[in-house]
C-alpha cells in the first residue's frame, strides 16, 4: 500500500489502524494537500454488511460539521474495488500518546474533555452516536481537539445496522449497556467520555482488570472511588460529573451530553455545577471539608517555650491531615496568621476554609494546660472548645484527643480512623523530643543561622535517644538544605542527608518527612530517579496531605522533563499552602519552562505583593520576561533580586545573561569577572553560574567545562539542565549528551529506564 497511487491519491506511509480499517497519510494530487486516507480492512471489504457499515461512516461523519470533529473529504472506490475515506490529516499526537507521560492538569483535563463533548453535543443533535470514544479516537493539533474514527457511529435511524447481543466498542470505555450487547444511545458516549475524562486525571482507566473480562466484570459490578480525598488538586464537583458520567444504569447518567458540558464548564469556571441538585439518584459525594489549624499561643512567661506551642501547632497539622476526606492547611500558610489579630472570616476567605483551629498552650513545670476551640468561618461561632490539663509525658494522647474531637464536632460522616496509620512517637523519649521540637523551630526559618541552630538540637535529641527517629529525620532534612542552599559542600551534606534519612526509616517506617528527604538525595546526588520516585510515592501514601514531598516531588519531575506532572505537583502543594511563597514560585517556574509566560509573569507579580522579598519570585520574574524578549523588565527582575539576595552568585549569573541576550556585553562581562573573583578570594566554586555566564557570551567549550564540574560536584541545579532555556544553544553540541549521561539522565522525549508508576494509587 505505501508509495502507491490510488486514484488522485499518492499514498505515504501508514500512520494508523482502527477497527474497521487502515489509515495512511496521502497527498491530495489534485488540491495538493495532506489527506488521511482510510481503508476498509481486506477481510471486510469482501462482506456487503461492513462495506454498508464502511458507507455509513462516511454518511454519519459527513454531516457533522464542527471544529472538534474530523472533516470528512469523500468516500471512494479503488481501482481494485477496495473503498476508502479520504480526510483531513491532522498532525500532533493522540490523547493515548499524551498520557504516556502521565496524567494531565485539571485545567489541561477540562481543556480536553470540554472540547471532546462539544464534538459529541454536535454528532448527538445529528442522531450520531460514536461509540468509541477512547483516548486514540482523539487528536490534540496545535491544543485543538479532533474527534476521530466514526467507524462504529450508528445512525439513530438505522438500529438495524448493530444487532442487540452484538458489543462493539473498545472494552475499557464500555458502557455496560455496550459490555452486554444491549442497545445503545448517546448515553454510551456519555460513559466513554467519563471514562477518558477520569483517565486523564489519575493516568489509569477507571476499570481494570487482567483480562478483557476482568474489564468487563469490574464495569458491571464496580464503583469508582473518589478523587478528591486522593487528588488533592481535583474539587469535589469533579467526582460528582465523575459518578454522574460512569451510572451503571442510562436513567442515572446524564440524559444528554449538552448536560455533561455544561457541568464541565461550570468546574472551569469555578462554579457549582447545575445539575449537582437535579435530583438525580445518584448520590452526591461528599464535599471535602477544609480547615487551618492557626498557631496555638504560647501563654509562658518564658518566650523560650515558643518552641513547644509552635511543634504542638504541627503535630495536630499533620494529624488532622491523615483524616480522610478532611482537607488541612499546611503549616506555612497557617503561620503566615502567627502573632496578628485578623477578623476570623477573612483569614478563612484567605485561606480559603470552612472552620479554624486555635488554641494555646500554657506550660508549668512538667504541667500543660492546653486549651483549642473550633471556629465555623462563615458564622463566626465556636463549634467545638476544650480544655487539658495533662503532664508533659501526655503530649501525643492530647494531639490525638484534639484530632478525634475535631472530627466529631464537624459531623464529617467519616471514619475516625485514618486513612493511613497515624505516626506514633509514643516510644519517643520526652527530653529527644523537646530537642526535635527546637530544632524543628528553628529549622522552619530556613536561613543559614535557623540551620545550624536546628542541626545542634538534632544532634542534642540523638543524644538524649539514639535511636530517635524524629531527630535523624530533622537531620536529614537540614543537610538537604544545606546542600540545596549551597550553605555547603553538596559532595559532603547529600551524603549525610542520605545516612540520616535511612536512620529514621529504620527507626520509624511510618514517618513521611524521611522519605521525601531521600527522594531528593537520590535525585540529585545518586541521581536514581526509579529509586528517587519510589520515595516520593512512599511519602505521600503516608501522607497525602504533604505539602513539602508533592513540592519536592514536582521538582523531581521538572529535572525528568516531565513539565505537566510538575505542574500538578506545584498546584497539589500550593493547593494545601496557598500562601506559600515556595509554592507559587514552583507553579510559575514550571509554567515559564512550559512557555505560558504571560500567565507566570501575572502569578509572580501578585505573589510578589504578599512576598517581595522572596528571591525565587524575581528569577522566574526574570526569565519569563526574558523568554518573551522584554529584556529590560528581565533586567529590573534580575537586578532586584541580586540586590535583595546581597548579589548572590545565581542571580548574578542571571542578571549577566539578561545583559548579554539585551546585547550589553560589557556589563556581561563585568558579572563575569566579579564571579571569577570571587573563587579567586577562597569562596567556593561557582561552577553553574560561571557556566551559565559562558554560554550567554558564547564560549561554549568553557560552558562545557563548568558544567561538568557541577555535576561532579553533585550541584544540584545542573539536574535542570533539559528544561531552562539558558541551555538550548548547547542541545545539538555531542557534549550535551555525553553530560546527560553523566547525569544518568535519557534526552527528554525518548524512553527512559525511569519507573512510571500509576496514578491511580493514593499520591
Amino acid at each position: 500500500m505505501v508509495d502507491r497511487r490510488v486514484l488522485h491519491y499518492e499514498v505515504h506511509e501508514k500512520i494508523g489502524a482502527g477497527g474497521m480499517g487502515v489509515v495512511h497519510k496521502a497527498l491530495d494530487t489534485k488540491l495538493q494537500r495532506i489527506v488521511a486516507l482510510k481503508f476498509l480492512s481486506g477481510g471486510l471489504a469482501a462482506d456487503p454488511a461492513q462495506r454498508q457499515r464502511f458507507v455509513r461512516e462516511a454518511m454519519a461523519a459527513s454531516s457533522l460539521d464542527h471544529p472538534n470533529i474530523c472533516t470528512i473529504y469523500e468516500i471512494n472506490e479503488a481501482e481494485d474495488g477496495q473503498l476508502f475515506l479520504a480526510m483531513a490529516y491532522y498532525p500532533g499526537e493522540t490523547l493515548s500518546q499524551m498520557l504516556r507521560g502521565g496524567p494531565l492538569t485539571l485545567e489541561r483535563t477540562l481543556d480536553i474533555a470540554i472540547q471532546v463533548a462539544r464534538a459529541l453535543e454536535r454528532a448527538h443533535q445529528h442522531g450520531v452516536t460514536h461509540r468509541d470514544i477512547k483516548p486514540a479516537n482523539i487528536m490534540i493539533t496545535k491544543g485543538m481537539v479532533k474527534v476521530l474514527d466514526f467507524g462504529l457511529a450508528k445512525l439513530a435511524d438505522e438500529a438495524g445496522l448493530t444487532r442487540e447481543g452484538e458489543a462493539m466498542g473498545t472494552v475499557r470505555y464500555m458502557s455496560p449497556e455496550q459490555a452486554t450487547g444491549k442497545y445503545v444511545d448517546p448515553r454510551t458516549d456519555i460513559w466513554a467520555t467519563g471514562a477518558v475524562f477520569y483517565e486523564m486525571l489519575t493516568g489509569v482507566a477507571p476499570f481494570v482488570g487482567a483480562t478483557s473480562q476482568g474489564v468487563l466484570h469490574a464495569i458491571l459490578t464496580q464503583t469508582v472511588a473518589p478523587l478528591a480525598p486522593q487528588f488533592t488538586n481535583v474539587p469535589p464537583e469533579v467526582d460528582w460529573v465523575i459518578a454522574k458520567a460512569l451510572a451503571k444504569h442510562t436513567k442515572d447518567r446524564y440524559a444528554h451530553m449538552s448536560e455533561m458540558l455544561a457541568d464541565l464548564e461550570a468546574i472551569r469556571e469555578h462554579r457549582q455545577p447545575s445539575s449537582a441538585s437535579s435530583g438525580s439518584s445518584v448520590s452526591k459525594p461528599l464535599d471535602v471539608a477544609a480547615m487551618a489549624v492557626l498557631p496555638f499561643e504560647n501563654l509562658s512567661g518564658d518566650k523560650e517555650n515558643e518552641y513547644f506551642s509552635d511543634g504542638l501547632t504541627e503535630e495536630v497539622i499533620n494529624a488532622l491531615s491523615q483524616i480522610k476526606g478532611l482537607r488541612v492547611v499546611s503549616r506555612t500558610s497557617s503561620f503566615e496568621f502567627k502573632g496578628k489579630a485578623q477578623d476570623i472570616r477573612k483569614i478563612g476567605e484567605v485561606l480559603k476554609v470552612q472552620s479554624l483551629l486555635e488554641g494555646s498552650v500554657r506550660s508549668i513545670g512538667n504541667r500543660l494546660r492546653v486549651t483549642a476551640q473550633l471556629t465555623d468561618v462563615a458564622t463566626g461561632y465556636h463549634v467545638w472548645s476544650h480544655r487539658y490539663d495533662r503532664e508533659v509525658s501526655d503530649v501525643f494522647e492530647i494531639q490525638d484527643q484534639i484530632s478525634a474531637a475535631i472530627v466529631e464536632a464537624l459531623k464529617l460522616a467519616l471514619p475516625l480512623r485514618t486513612e493511613h496509620s497515624t505516626v506514633s512517637h509514643a516510644d519517643t523519649n520526652m527530653e529527644a523530643y523537646q530537642m526535635c521540637l527546637k530544632g524543628r523551630f528553628y529549622w522552619n526559618k530556613k536561613t543559614p543561622a535557623g540551620l545550624e541552630k536546628a542541626q545542634e538540637f538534632f544532634e542534642s535529641a540523638l543524644k538524649e535517644d539514639p535511636e530517635c527517629a524524629l531527630a535523624y529525620s530533622g537531620l536529614a532534612d537540614t543537610y538537604t538544605l544545606m546542600a540545596g542552599y549551597g550553605l555547603a559542600p553538596p559532595r559532603e551534606m547529600w551524603p549525610k542527608a542520605k545516612a540520616a534519612a535511612l536512620k529514621a526509616i529504620a527507626a520509624n517506617p511510618q514517618l513521611p518527612e524521611p522519605h521525601a528527604a531521600l527522594g531528593s538525595v537520590l535525585t540529585f546526588y545518586d541521581r536514581n530517579w526509579a529509586e528517587a520516585e519510589m520515595e516520593f510515592r512512599k511519602a505521600l501514601e503516608l501522607r497525602p496531605q504533604f505539602a513539602e514531598a508533592h513540592l519536592r516531588y514536582g521538582f523531581y519531575f521538572m529535572a525528568t522533563g516531565r513539565l505537566e506532572q510538575a505542574l500538578r505537583r506545584a498546584r497539589a502543594a500550593h493547593q494545601l499552602d496557598p500562601l506559600s511563597a515556595s509554592t507559587t514560585a514552583a507553579e510559575t517556574m514550571v509554567l515559564t519552562y512550559m512557555g505560558r509566560c504571560e500567565a507566570a509573569i501575572r502569578r509572580c507579580k501578585e505573589a510578589l505583593e504578599m512576598h517581595p522579598y522572596f528571591i525565587e519570585l524575581r528569577y522566574v520574574l526574570g526569565m519569563a520576561y526574558q523568554r518573551l524578549g522584554k529584556f529590560d523588565e528581565a533586567i529590573a527582575a534580575f537586578e532586584a533580586g541580586a540586590t535583595i539576595s546581597g548579589r548572590e552568585p545565581l542571580f548574578l549569573c542571571w542578571l549577566g545573561a539578561a545583559y548579554a541576550e539585551a546585547g550589553r556585553r560589557d556589563e556581561a562581562l563585568a558579572i563575569l569577572e566579579e564571579l571569577k573573583q570571587r573563587e579567586k578570594e577562597g569562596g567556593p566554586p561557582l561552577h553553574l553560574p560561571i557556566a551559565v555566564m559562558n554560554i550567554a557570551l558564547g564560549d561554549k567549550d568553557a560552558a562545557f567545562e563548568r558544567l561538568f564540574q557541577a555535576a561532579d560536584a553533585f550541584d544540584g541545579l545542573v539536574c535542570y539542565i533539559q528544561i531552562v532555556p539558558t541551555y538550548d544553544s548547547l542541545r545539538d553540541d555531542p557534549r550535551y549528551l555525553e553530560l546527560l549521561t553523566r547525569l544518568g539522565m535519557t534526552p527528554v522525549g525518548e524512553p527512559t529506564a525511569t519507573l512510571h508508576f500509576s496514578e491511580g494509587a493514593p499520591n
